[in-house]
């Protein structure tokens, strides 16, 4: 006695259905990870302790020549500590309020520079040319015989 097979349920999985369903699950796979890896990169995650008001950050003046700057972690965020003088120091967000890119410090030209897009900002934060909208914002500083302390009020 032979059983036949008639419906589609009781027949075995063709090698052509196995790859083809192998194939599908595969390019399935791919692009979840692509639209998972595409979606944290528009909505990154916020930086813990970024809203702390009371946070402060010292910098040794021995780190710090007249002229020089140093980039330090503020609030979370980069920040750039610019000595201009013997008792005059400013610090200022790094981040270019063009598109975000870290600025350097130009001593020779006294400059705030965005590599990415030519945005240039004065020692203050001022936007002196290029497609930055705003100028970057400043943080309060105080300078003691030895340190810089950013954020103290």
């Amino acid at each position: 006695m032979t059983m036949e097979l008639n419906s589609e349920k009781d027949q075995p999985i063709r090698r052509r259905s196995f790859l083809n369903y192998f194939l599908g699950l595969s390019i399935g796979t791919f692009g979840g990870s692509a639209a998972y890896a595409f979606a944290k990169y528009l909505f990154p995650p916020a930086a813990i302790g970024a809203e702390s008001g009371s946070e402060t950050v010292r910098v040794m003046l021995a780190e710090l020549p007249i002229g020089g700057s140093k980039i330090v972690r503020y609030k979370g965020e980069p920040t750039v500590v610019i000595r201009v003088s013997e008792k005059q120091v400013h610090a200022l967000s790094a981040v270019c309020t063009h598109l975000g890119c870290i600025v350097k410090w130009d001593g020779s030209k006294r400059l705030l520079v965005c590599p990415c897009h030519a945005a240039t900002f004065d020692v203050n934060g001022n936007v002196t040319a290029g497609p930055a909208p705003k100028p970057l914002a400043s943080y309060h500083t105080k300078i003691t015989p030895d340190e810089v302390i950013i954020g103290e009020a």
